[in-house]
């Protein structure tokens, strides 16, 4: 886990996305993001990784939406998990989930 020490107890990260490099891009998850998420979280190759059974269908729609939510740290603790996707094509591809520590 990333730990990011930031000055203010509420920080929106909307407005310091999307992060991206020559070949990647970090953004917020969407709704729209459910059939990517199912596409790799239904998978047991993955969710064995993650301490958790595969997703359904259903269970990644709620996932995407309850991510698409999260869109600032607001206490210690918070989570955020931003979309990896590749910059110039559409998809996802994974998530990175970051904290926050020490508000």
């Amino acid at each position: 886990m990333i730990h990011i020490r930031v000055p203010e107890v509420r920080m929106d990260v909307a407005s310091l996305l999307p992060l991206t490099t020559a070949r990647l891009s970090l953004r917020l998850f969407t709704p729209g993001d459910a059939d990517d998420l199912y596409a790799y979280q239904s998978l047991p190759s993955v969710a064995r990784y993650l301490y958790r059974p595969a997703h359904t269908r259903e269970r990644s729609e709620q996932v995407a939406a309850e991510r698409a939510a999260q869109t600032a740290w607001r206490a210690d603790g918070d989570k955020l998990a931003l979309a990896v996707c590749r910059r110039d094509e559409p998809g996802v591809l994974g998530e990175v989930s970051l904290g926050l520590a020490d508000a």
